[in-house]
């Protein structure tokens, strides 16, 4: 979450809150890149801080929702999605070799993957959530709700901004510093990772408290039982050869040797499309 917090929840409401504009003072004054990092320093803004998180993320999928479609083969949704769908009948489609944990609060994959499944088979939404059920998908500090009819905690996908909804939304998020590291959520991340046969790091941070709680060492490690013959990959755009030597640490990987370009064996140099497509790691 950028620094600009302030400018972004303008026109939600938040702004009158007195509170609100202490934080949002206080956020930008800080000159910090991260809010949970901000809000892990000042826990007194905790509680406001998720309501602004809440309230700029379900404007942007407000604002997004008629973008969905724009996923094509050059996004790397879309690439995914023809990755899992492409030669397969509605029978033979499966999302159970596949699980993805996210440290992200959206759900815009899930909703692109919603729209996708019912264009593509001519299924109803109640069908195409029922399909998607079968996909893994863990959301490490929460979500915006859940895009299943009659769950505790559903909320359609772009159905904008009210002070009640950023309210009940809001209670879903945790901010890094709120979590235990036992946490069931980190405790289910750790065992998908150490079951996976492939592991692809897209648009991750590597932040070292995130690592540490995926036990990343352990987990992701090539050397412990069973993970013979283990691929792991990493997108590492906007990245220094330095920082991705020191990203490959941190995660337990281990040397690998270089590449030609000088980054660690692994790392590919672009964005999360461009990581899918020269690797291969979905499956060839």
């Amino acid at each position: 979450m950028a620094n600009g917090v302030n400018q972004l929840a303008i026109g939600t409401g938040l702004q009158r809150h007195a509170l609100f504009l202490e934080f949002a003072a206080a956020f930008s004054r800080s000159h910090l890149a991260s809010i949970d990092d901000f809000l892990g320093k000042n826990p007194r803004y905790s509680e406001i801080g998720r309501m602004t998180i809440a309230s700029i993320l379900m404007d942007y999928e407000a604002r997004f929702v008629n973008r969905l479609r724009d996923a094509n083969q050059e996004n790397w949704y879309g690439f995914l999605w023809n990755q899992l769908a492409a030669g397969h009948s509605w029978d033979e489609l499966t999302f159970k070799n596949i699980s993805i944990v996210t440290f992200n609060y959206d759900r815009t994959l899930e909703a692109f993957l919603m729209e996708a499944i019912q264009g593509s088979y001519g299924k109803t939404e109640e069908e195409a959530a029922d399909k998607l059920q079968e996909l893994t998908m863990l959301h490490a500090y929460g979500y915006l709700g859940s895009l299943v009819k009659g769950h505790s905690q559903f909320r359609a996908y772009g159905s904008g901004v009210t002070s009640e909804e950023v309210l009940r939304v809001s209670s879903w998020l945790k901010v890094i510093p709120e979590t235990r590291e036992d946490a069931p959520t980190f405790k289910q991340a750790q065992k998908l990772l150490l079951q996976a046969k492939s592991i692809c790091f897209l648009g991750f941070g590597f932040d070292r408290l995130n690592l540490k709680r995926l036990d990343s060492h352990r987990t992701c490690s090539l050397s412990y039982e069973g993970a013979n013959g283990r691929r792991t990959v990493f997108s590492c755009l906007g990245l220094t050869r330095e920082q991705a030597r020191a990203a490959q640490e941190r995660c337990g990987i281990g040397y690998r040797g270089a590449q030609g370009n000088g980054y660690p064996e692994g790392f590919v140099v672009g964005d999360c499309h461009k990581t899918l497509t020269e690797t291969l790691i979905l499956g060839r």
